[in-house]
């Protein structure tokens, strides 16, 4: 398989990693090939520092390519922006639905009163 994407330097990786999340909407493989001859190249702090931003499996790292694997549960973007989305409209409902009750509540115990008077049982008031 070629490689998705060529990497020279261990800066800025933010850009490739957002890349590598818009690839695997396609293929569940993201395959790098390290540049040679280029000065400050780590691919081993390179490959950690993208599975911290990705989230993915790494496969196999050598000193020519670096091969991560987005895992069964990935999800694209999209899809969990509409699920965040949702579950913050849930927690303001629940939010909202608590308040209301916590509302009722102190409007039912306002309106009860005790009695002056003892009660005493089988007796009329």
């Amino acid at each position: 398989m070629p490689p998705h994407f060529a990497l020279g330097r261990n800066r800025q990786l933010q850009g490739l990693a957002q890349a590598m999340v818009k690839q695997w909407e396609k293929n569940a493989i993201a395959k790098i090939a390290i540049k040679r001859g280029v000065l400050n190249t780590s691919n081993e702090r390179m490959a950690e520092e993208l599975k911290k931003l990705t989230g993915a499996t790494l496969l196999s790292r050598n000193k020519d390519y670096i091969v991560f694997y987005r895992g069964n549960d990935f999800l694209p973007p999209v899809v969990t922006e509409a699920f965040k989305a949702r579950l913050k409209l849930t927690n303001i409902r629940q939010d909202e639905e608590e308040q209301a009750r916590q509302n009722a509540l102190a409007l039912i115990e306002s309106k009860v009163k005790a009695p002056n008077v003892p009660l005493v049982a089988g007796h009329p008031c």
